[in-house]
């Protein structure tokens, strides 16, 4: 990695990741609370964190976890910058444990150290992908009652898996495990269901042989399989206490319900959705950051005898297809729960083992195909400049909407704080929030009705109702 092109390569790659830690500056900066998470912006005062959390647990779901989280970081909106110190923490934990995540991999399965400079920058590099792969990046990313549903679970499932991989077995392990399991449990059924379903296969197929095909075999470690069992036992005393939830009733009462066959057919509707439409949309995002992966496998591996590209391609056949089968599986808790595809936030595992996928495939293909230097040097450079010219685009066009977003956000809590002193009765129309770019929208409803402008007017204490003004008003068709 010593070259004058690859030490080149390298400080592109560092600007592509500083580009984006801006891009993510800037969004949390004027991210604002929206929708569910006003319901505890008016809640916690009055009844606390925990109350918040019972109310939700016995009257509509019971994600008592990530509840909790919600509500205590709900809980601190009167201190400057608590949001937004809120959504870095979360983006470095992130970070962090998928860099020690790669270090790891790296070393102990690959037999490369990698020096944690490359392993940082390729972190943040991965965290990029599933950030502009994400199919809602607003949902995912920035509302907060999601984030600590899906994003947290996610971070949770990592650290899980780094505790689990590590042969090693000590109190400061276990309590990350015991930790994290607990979380997953309380926080997404489905995603502890994922979970639950990986841990019995690894403990089933690493102490019991059902084949000689090399890629079902697992490492069996006694330590590994101590922590496994620990793990799911926490996970299942936790997705247990989710799923008693008398709340639950009230929220799968409202989901649309259907006959097996009709599961099956939501099932197999969704997995077409989900490789057919949606994902082929963020193929552009996928290939772009996935590119420094194979760069990086050609760096290391030099010089060493390469295949050429369709022989490769052929080779892959096998592990596509898991990944699809695996796709298929994921998408099982949310089809049979909801009876519908689920929300683009609740499909955020499927984005993000789709660039684990595409990660892993660029840097074994970099590894393995042939290429001649001259169009390699082109390829790191083509990539590297088409890169961050995306990323300047978003970081300029992303800072003109939200700027705008944030400030009609703030003007209009303002105003209705305002009134709210002058004891206004009557109905308020307020004007339409602009476009919120990346981030996820807070505009209510035309509705008075309508949960966002219940939650609107309950974080507020206000005693009149609201409601956006219709664009059909004559007063919007200037």
């Amino acid at each position: 990695m010593t070259s004058l092109n690859n030490r080149n390569y390298f400080i592109l790659l560092t600007a592509c990741s500083i580009l984006f830690l801006f891009l993510f500056f800037i969004l949390s900066y004027y991210n604002r609370l929206a929708a569910d998470d006003l319901y505890y912006l008016g809640g916690y005062s009055e009844i606390g964190i925990w109350g918040c959390m019972r109310d939700l647990y016995f009257g509509y779901s019971g994600r008592w976890s990530a509840y909790l989280l919600t509500g205590w970081i709900v809980s601190m909106n009167e201190v400057k910058w608590s949001h937004l110190v809120f959504n870095f923490f979360t983006f470095f934990t992130l970070i962090t444990v998928v860099y020690l995540l790669i270090r790891k991999i790296f070393s102990e399965k690959i037999n490369i150290i990698l020096s944690p400079k490359i392993a940082v920058l390729f972190s943040v590099i991965l965290t990029g992908n599933m950030f502009f792969a994400s199919y809602s990046i607003g949902e995912t990313w920035f509302w907060l009652v999601q984030v600590c549903t899906y994003l947290w679970s996610i971070i949770m499932s990592l650290v899980l898996l780094y505790v689990l991989i590590d042969n090693k077995m000590n109190p400061i392990r276990i309590f990350l495990l015991i930790i994290s399991a607990l979380f997953i449990g309380g926080a997404s059924g489905s995603y502890a269901l994922v979970n639950i379903f990986f841990l019995t296969a690894y403990l089933f197929f690493s102490n019991v042989r059902v084949t000689n095909y090399s890629s079902l075999s697992f490492q069996k470690s006694r330590n590994i399989n101590n922590k496994i069992i620990i793990a799911l036992f926490f996970l299942l005393v936790a997705f247990t206490i989710t799923m008693i939830a008398p709340g639950n009733e009230v929220r799968y009462g409202l989901l649309p319900k259907g006959s097996f066959i009709h599961l099956l057919w939501v099932q197999i509707k969704s997995f077409i959705k989900i490789i057919f439409i949606k994902t082929p949309f963020k193929l552009p995002y996928l290939i772009l950051f996935s590119f420094p992966w194979f760069i990086l496998g050609n760096i290391l591996t030099g010089n060493k005898k390469k295949k050429k590209l369709m022989s490769l391609l052929y080779s892959y056949t096998h592990y596509f297809l898991i990944a699809l089968v695996l796709i298929f599986i994921f998408l099982l808790p949310t089809s049979f729960i909801m009876g519908e595809l689920g929300p683009d936030r609740s499909l955020s595992l499927i984005s993000f083992f789709v660039v684990f996928c595409f990660a892993t495939a660029f840097f074994d293909a970099g590894t393995k195909i042939k290429i001649s230097k001259k169009i390699f040097q082109s390829l790191q450079y083509i990539s590297m400049f088409c890169t961050i010219g995306i990323l300047i685009f978003h970081l300029v066009n992303q800072y003109s909407i939200t700027k705008k977003y944030a400030n009609a956000i703030d003007s209009r809590i303002g105003l209705l704080k305002t009134l709210s002193k002058k004891e206004q009765k009557n109905i308020i129309e307020l004007e339409p929030l602009p476009s919120s770019g990346m981030l996820y929208s807070a505009e209510i409803s035309v509705d008075t009705s309508h949960f966002t402008n219940y939650f609107l007017e309950h974080s507020l204490r206000l005693r009149f109702h609201t409601k956006k003004l219709s664009l059909t008003y004559p007063s919007q068709r200037k």
